[in-house]
């Protein structure tokens, strides 16, 4: 019987993504990790508000939380492709887990330095970001090319899910406890993300492994990726819409506190509505990008999040923050499905690891910078500028995206 690059034989192309019994333990352990990683995205910046007050430190934080994808990525990929997957997903999971009980133990005590906030925060993105890329190269070996939108957009829909339901949970947990509960609770999901990801079977390291050297692999994975003019391109692209979208996303919390004088629940609640943008986003990315050139798709919801962003700067109501967190959880859900789904199927399976890696890396290239920058942007003038620029930078490059090949790809 034949089969594809991934392994799986062409006679089971058509089947649903479900029937691949490796992808349902690596959903599994995506959704049981996604509620942690919610809850814990939405109590730190909360923690440091309530210990600072400070835009600047909160900014800094988030700027630090990208600086492993800025600066190990690459190198993270090359491991992902050398070593077994299922052991780096374990190893990357279980530190998350000692370091956020750490963290609570540091807070119950009393103890508070904010450069321990940024050492672990920087680790655990680490650790986080060698989740993914083992989750990424997995799901690349055990799901045909046919499937990989499919099972994109499922991952998606967890994401949205716990975006939906998340900050619900949190809100209500903060309300009967204090903000700390919030990272005991990330550290007890975690640990049960990693017994459910233990369940994998069959994975082995690639045949690379210990015949190459690590620079050997690196300089592969490089040439694959330039030789790919068109993900070569997106990835510059993407690099800059990152650092857009960054610059939005990391004042929402500071925007609503302060500018908004919203409680922590009704916050939480807020946040809810990017989640339901990206659900309805889950929900029709497959058969959108059916419909229409990829390359418009994504060009089209550029656009469309330039003015969610723009929306932002006319908030004086809960009513129209939710509006502009669903419109920009809906169009860059389905503008980042596409990429990775893109991402996976022009890449061969034995260098996946390493092309995501790279990607990775430049995806954020821009983003701390960003980030750090708004902070400051926003302690000066006010989130509202924030928000101005973040829509300027998307629409210019929605612009520049539409002048280049990108634009009419298939």
């Amino acid at each position: 019987m034949a089969s594809t690059e991934t392994g799986v034989p062409q006679s089971e192309q058509a089947l649903s993504v479900w029937r691949y019994r490796n992808f349902l333990v690596v959903f599994i352990t995506a959704m049981i990790i996604g509620v942690g990683n919610k809850i814990y995205a939405l109590a730190l910046p909360l923690i440091l508000y309530d210990l600072t007050q400070s835009s600047v430190v909160m900014g800094t934080m988030r700027a630090i939380e990208y600086l492993p994808n800025l600066l190990l990525a690459l190198f993270i990929g090359v491991i992902a492709d050398r070593v077994n997957k299922k052991r780096l997903m374990l190893s990357a999971i279980l530190i998350q887990v000692v370091l956020l009980a750490g963290l609570y133990a540091m807070l119950y005590t009393g103890t508070i330095y904010i450069w321990i906030f940024y050492l672990v925060g920087f680790v655990l993105m680490t650790c986080n970001y060698s989740y993914e890329n083992a989750k990424t190269t997995i799901v690349k070996h055990v799901v045909p090319n046919t499937l990989l939108t499919s099972a994109n957009a499922k991952f998606a829909l967890i994401t949205t899910l716990v975006s939906v339901m998340g900050p619900a949970f949190s809100g209500f947990i903060l309300m009967l406890s204090d903000l700390k509960s919030g990272l005991l609770i990330t550290s007890i999901a975690l640990l049960m993300g990693w017994i459910a990801s233990s369940q994998l079977e069959g994975l082995e390291p690639d045949a690379v492994t210990g015949k190459t050297t690590f620079w050997q692999d690196f300089k592969e994975g490089w040439q694959q990726l330039r030789n790919n003019r068109l993900l070569w391109s997106l990835t510059l692209i993407v690099a800059c819409t990152s650092a857009a979208e960054g610059m939005y996303s990391s004042m929402i919390v500071y925007f609503g506190k302060e500018t908004m004088e919203l409680e922590s629940s009704t916050l939480g609640l807020v946040l809810c509505s990017s989640g339901l943008g990206g659900l309805v986003a889950s929900l029709v990315v497959d058969k959108w990008r059916k419909m229409y050139r990829t390359g418009h798709l994504m060009g089209t919801m550029m656009l469309l999040v330039s003015l969610s962003f723009l929306l932002m700067c006319f908030a004086t109501n809960v009513w129209i923050m939710a509006l502009s967190l669903f419109l920009e959880g809906l169009f860059s859900t389905v503008y980042v499905i596409c990429i990775l789904a893109f991402r996976q199927e022009s890449t061969p399976a034995h260098l996946i690891g390493r092309v995501a890696g790279l990607t990775g890396s430049m995806f954020k290239l821009a983003l701390p910078f960003a980030i750090y920058s708004a902070g400051y942007v926003t302690e000066w003038f006010g989130a509202t500028y924030v928000f101005l620029g973040s829509a300027l930078l998307n629409f210019l490059l929605f612009v520049l995206f539409t002048r280049l090949p990108l634009w009419k790809m298939p």
